[in-house]
């Protein structure tokens, strides 16, 4: 098979930095939010008198 116009290569560095930087952008997509709330939760479980 012929590549076309409109393929992208997937045998040189610029493929493998694009796949690496997307699984470590939907990585840290999955766990900021959580790392980012902690402090809302944490204040609210402390006005409860409860621990974290």
């Amino acid at each position: 098979m012929r590549a076309g116009p409109g393929t992208f290569p997937v045998n040189g560095a610029t493929f493998t930095i694009l796949l690496i930087g997307t699984v470590l952008l939907i990585g840290a997509l999955n766990f900021l939010p959580a790392l980012a709330l902690d402090p809302i939760v944490e204040h609210f479980l402390m006005g409860k008198g409860g621990l974290f």
